[in-house]
């Protein structure tokens, strides 16, 4: 039994493009979607030391479903912990 284990050099990553499509889902389930596969969580080497990270495409944005944390706001402001660090950022 073999029990290395397989660091991939630079040559070896092969990076993907994803599409995907917005409509009907919402932000933040797509938002972490798209996360995980930008830092390369969906590859099987992945390593947190390695940037094995995708590229990904959002296609329909404008028919994306907002819930009721989020559409109910007019604005988000993240305080960001400084003074005069408040700022709003319509969505």
């Amino acid at each position: 039994m073999n029990n290395t284990t397989t660091i991939p050099s630079g040559k070896e990553i092969q990076r993907k493009w994803y599409l995907l499509d917005a409509a009907g889902k919402t932000l933040a389930r797509l938002s972490t979607q798209a996360a995980s596969i930008l830092a390369g969580k969906n590859n099987v080497l992945s390593r947190p030391y390695i940037d094995m990270g995708d590229h990904v495409i959002v296609v329909n944005c404008e028919k994306i479903v907002l819930n009721r944390a989020e559409g109910g706001q007019d604005a988000v402001s993240p305080l960001h912990g400084f003074p005069g660090g408040l700022r709003e950022e319509s969505l």
